[in-house]
């Protein structure tokens, strides 16, 4: 999509090129686009000057959901920021409107919300004493383990999962 100032320096230049003479199909050549859209541009500039060069308000898609329905479902994920698929149900429950993951983010994203994945860390939690204490033994096991005294094996309590979780909020 291009932004709002090429198109209007894009109109602008088709005008000079019409003031230099260049006919209309000469002009919808340059820019590959139809006769009749290069009429429509040197008609609103004659009409309205340098606002016609403007897009007119309202074009594009209408959005899904209102302002306050907008406001209404952001309410709802910070409810329950951990899952998108319940808050779009919930959504559609408030709203009778059904909208998608991304509309959602979209609609967070306006309303000055991130959707990150969760950092899952209890660094923040451990005593920091004991943590130190079980590092000096862990390393003693592995100076152990290589001058031969045994094998050291590591495992996790939690088991293992061929589906990981990796929450996003």
């Amino acid at each position: 999509m291009k932004a709002a100032s090429e198109v209007v320096r894009r109109r602008a230049h088709a005008i000079l090129l019409n003031s230099r003479g260049y006919s209309v199909d000469q002009i919808a050549d340059i820019y590959e686009v139809d006769r009749d859209t290069v009429s429509r541009w040197l008609e609103r500039w004659e009409g309205d000057g340098t606002n016609g060069l403007h897009d007119q308000p309202g074009r594009g898609r209408k959005p899904s959901l209102n302002e306050e329905e907008q406001k209404q479902a952001i309410e709802i994920v910070g409810k329950d920021p951990r899952s998108s698929k319940r808050s779009l149900s919930k959504i559609e429950e408030a709203t009778g409107k059904e909208i998608s993951h991304s509309t959602l983010k979209r609609i967070l994203k306006q309303g000055g919300k991130t959707w990150k994945r969760l950092r899952r860390s209890l660094r923040g939690k451990r005593d920091e004493a004991d943590f130190q204490a079980a590092k000096a033994e862990l390393a003693g096991f592995r100076a152990d383990a290589e001058a031969g005294e045994f094998d050291l094996y590591y495992f996790d309590e939690a088991g293992f999962t061929l589906d990981p979780s990796v929450p996003y909020a």
